[in-house]
């Protein structure tokens, strides 16, 4: 039995994965764990791969397909858990961990009431190799009529914040422990729903696991830094995005918020009605 199994999943990632490793090292000094990186058929696999050869700790596993978030979360979990680890961390492959994080999140899943365990994700520029100073994530809430959000997404960091017991968990960074992995494959068959792809799949997770009576938890002492960008203005974004964000907002109030499907049908509606002429005018 080891204490961690660390799992990423790549697609045209390998600027990052040097970094991600040495920050999943330097957060373990007194735990045990192994990290498995799943890449999805990236152009890039073979920088991916001269990284991770050099890390006995790691193991690279590749797919010949781009086969999605959800499912190559799934397909990394059934390597890692012959390991017999105490709990999973599903870590995107620009989210770094600070020093020691992974020691912290022993200690703290000492609460046998943590479904899924975080920190504060806080903005980093890669291209800069800094923090910005600025929030990306403290869990996920969601507005009475239905939008999710990050909570607190780009405003400035702040100090001596309280742990934060969030609607959902954001899935740049997720450490579910063992027993709850087990219930959710005894009782769903798996973990991240592959139905969602991509979008939305960390909030249908969230509240599946708060069913089964556990709690999301967002931990002052586990800071992450997150490299992913904003965007703001929804016409930079690609339509696929908008179509699987709206589709899956669908899925979560159907199976977990009926109250919250006016919204998510009139969303769709307008991603199909409003921006897909407008992606094919442009």
């Amino acid at each position: 039995m080891i204490d961690f199994c660390v799992i990423t999943i790549t697609y045209n990632n390998s600027k990052y994965i040097d970094y991600l490793i040495d920050c999943v090292n330097n957060s373990a000094q007194s735990s045990t764990f192994h990290v498995f990186i799943l890449d999805s058929h990236s152009k890039d696999v073979e920088a991916i791969e001269e990284v991770c050869d050099k890390n006995s700790y790691v193991t690279l596993m590749k797919s010949d397909a781009n086969i999605g978030f959800c499912k190559g979360n799934n397909v990394a979990l059934e390597s890692a858990l012959k390991l017999d680890p105490k709990a999973i961390l599903f870590l995107n492959p620009d989210l770094f961990l600070t020093d020691q994080w992974l020691d912290k999140a022993k200690t703290i899943l000492n609460d046998s009431s943590i479904g899924i365990l975080s920190g504060p994700l806080l903005h980093f520029d890669f291209e800069a190799k800094k923090p910005t100073g600025l929030i990306d994530s403290l869990g996920i809430n969601v507005t009475r009529y239905g939008k999710w959000f990050d909570v607190s997404q780009g405003q400035p960091c702040f100090e001596n914040a309280s742990p934060a017991i969030p609607r959902a968990i954001c899935g740049a960074l997720m450490l579910i422990p063992r027993d709850v992995i087990d219930i959710l494959l005894k009782t769903d068959g798996y973990v991240f729903n592959e139905n969602f792809f991509m979008y939305k799949e960390d909030v249908d997770l969230s509240l599946r696991v708060q069913k089964l009576g556990y709690k999301m938890l967002v931990h002052p002492d586990l800071e992450a830094y997150h490299c992913r960008g904003w965007k703001k203005d929804r016409s930079v974004m690609p339509f696929l995005s908008k179509k699987l964000s709206a589709i899956n907002d669908v899925r979560v109030a159907l199976r977990h918020r009926l109250i919250n499907l006016p919204f998510a049908l009139l969303k769709l509606l307008y991603v199909y009605a409003v921006e897909l002429p407008l992606n094919r005018f442009y």
